[in-house]
């Protein structure tokens, strides 16, 4: 097969090794024989032939258990001049050649995985820029979505040169990728290969300990409280903002500040919130962490972490201490506290907590709620994950209406626990477990008319499982952070603030609810995709 110029035979399962008698080809221009299981030294006669720089970028990912020698790879960094997103002209020889390990970074702003991997490669920057480290990063957007790239650039303190397209068009496998070459040019790194998580150790094996991350020396704003407004009317709903892993620099130089009224605004811009705000008292406590961001190792005011998948967490305890001492906070108050605690990473993610005890039982999400979420890469993603943290589940005690197919049916045992928890608390009043339109708790919505805009049915697949659990709307803040609250969710809501807001003496009326939820004027500022 002299005359052989293009070879496609990915992902075919083959084995063995690669045979050296492929560098005979003389005519190949390109090849691609990746996401198969071979292994082994990839011989000299084929790293060396005219079409390996070209097509050696996709044929060196294999699947288990196949897996090449990585040293055998000889593959360099293409040599280019290209101008950067600030205008700036950067020559790759140049970089590489004056650094000892120079990352490739290529990603995009709409991928969460790569969203998830900015605050990693920001802090290898932080700590290895004076340590003879480099980073070209590449955004994928496209020319259309430049703002959104440098928003994300910019949320991230990514420092390095980015460019918006990627001027030889490196082969990868999917977002986000990141390589690593040495001052020769060399590729020694790979997350096609080796997994990206395992970047940090390889880098600090070549370059040591670099510089150690920030780390809070002034902690005399700790635990200060600030009201952001006082409710004038009613007996005031306390709502509680705080973050987790916020340096004292930040205090000081008002980004922690700025994320709090940032969050403010974002709850009461989504309805029925915007049109009760006057019903809250808002404050924000200061908490001054002892490292800025989430390291490995690290110490926070909270202990955030993050777990698997988008769940997150924290001292519940210590955010009951620090909101216990806002301004006339009583113990029964504490009962029935909204407690929102915003973490200082750009991953996407959310968890809300929220419990009562047996002598605060009602109708109406009794109870206290503690939401955690990270702050995101912009406000509008912020914004979104609030909505359905803290809007939704920590104050309303709604449920989750999006699932997964992998869940299957939801458990029997849940089932009890959850319509005994809506049955003595008023928890997840919009979600049912019957398929009966005519028995579901939101029933009064699909037989009224009035609501036939509204797509009010009876929709199976909440609570995370695909069988066994109904929600009242295809999607919603509930569902996907989109569309708004639907009409049983509102009314959850509507239903708790007015209880919280007058007494156990407000009764709640259907129709004065329909009457103000068919003439509410506000309306959600922020349209966003996700779920937490």
């Amino acid at each position: 097969m002299r005359n052989l110029t293009y070879c496609y035979i990915y992902d075919n399962q083959l084995t063995g090794t690669v045979p050296e008698t492929l560098g005979n080809l003389s005519e190949l221009e390109y090849i691609d024989f990746g996401g198969n299981m071979l292994s082994g030294d990839l011989p000299q006669a084929v790293t060396s032939s005219s079409w390996w720089q070209k097509s050696g970028w996709v044929c060196i990912s294999q699947n288990s258990p196949g897996g090449f020698n990585f040293d055998t790879f000889n593959l360099y960094m293409p040599d280019f001049t290209a101008t950067d997103y600030k205008g700036n002209t950067i020559n790759s020889a140049s970089i590489v050649s004056s650094h000892k390990v120079t990352l490739y970074y290529i990603w995009a702003s709409w991928c969460g995985y790569s969203k998830a991997f900015h605050p990693t490669v920001s802090s290898i920057y932080q700590r290895y820029k004076n340590h003879s480290l480099e980073i070209i990063g590449v955004c994928y957007d496209g020319a259309e979505n430049t703002a959104d790239a440098v928003n994300t650039i910019e949320s991230n303190n990514m420092e390095w040169p980015t460019l918006m397209s990627d001027p030889r068009r490196i082969s990868f496998g999917g977002f986000p990728t990141i390589m690593a070459f040495d001052e020769n040019g060399k590729l020694i790194f790979h997350s096609d290969v080796t997994s990206r998580n395992l970047l940090p150790d390889f880098l600090k094996e070549i370059l040591g300990e670099g510089d150690s991350p920030y780390e809070s020396s002034d902690f005399s704003e700790d635990g200060k409280v600030y009201t952001l407004q006082k409710a004038s009317e009613g007996n005031g709903i306390n709502v509680v903002l705080m973050g987790d892993a916020f340096s004292d620099r930040q205090v000081a130089d008002g980004t922690y500040e700025k994320v709090m009224r940032t969050a403010a605004d974002a709850f009461f811009s989504e309805e029925p919130y915007a049109s009760f705000r006057n019903l809250f008292n808002v404050y924000y406590v200061t908490t001054v962490s002892q490292n800025e961001g989430y390291i490995d190792g690290g110490s926070t005011a909270f202990s955030g972490y993050f777990g698997s998948g988008t769940h997150v967490g924290g001292d519940n305890n210590k955010c009951m201490q620090y909101a216990s001492t806002c301004p006339g906070m009583t113990d029964s108050l504490m009962n029935e506290v909204l407690i929102i605690a915003m973490m200082n990473s750009t991953k996407y993610a959310g968890t809300c907590y929220f419990g009562t005890s047996t002598a605060y039982q009602g109708d109406y999400g009794r109870g206290y709620g503690i939401a955690y979420f990270p702050i995101g890469t912009s406000d509008e993603e912020l914004a979104c994950v609030l909505h359905h943290e803290a809007g939704g589940h920590g104050f309303a005690k709604l449920l989750d209406e999006y699932y997964y197919e992998s869940q299957g049916t939801i458990p029997l045992s849940e089932i009890s626990d959850n319509i005994n928890s809506r049955n003595h608390y008023g928890w997840g009043r919009n979600v049912d477990y019957t398929s009966d339109p005519n028995n579901v708790v939101w029933s009064k919505f699909i037989s009224d008319s009035r609501y036939a805009s509204e797509g009010i049915g009876v929709f199976e697949g909440a609570c995370t499982y695909y069988k066994g659990a109904y929600r009242p709307t295809e999607t919603s803040i509930m569902d996907a952070n989109v569309g708004g609250f639907n009409a049983p969710s509102r009314e959850a809501i509507y239903n708790r603030i007015h209880k919280l807001a007058y007494g156990e003496s407000w009764q709640f009326d259907y129709e004065e609810f329909v009457g103000w939820d068919l003439n509410r004027q506000g309306r959600s500022e922020y349209f966003c995709t996700g779920k937490a």
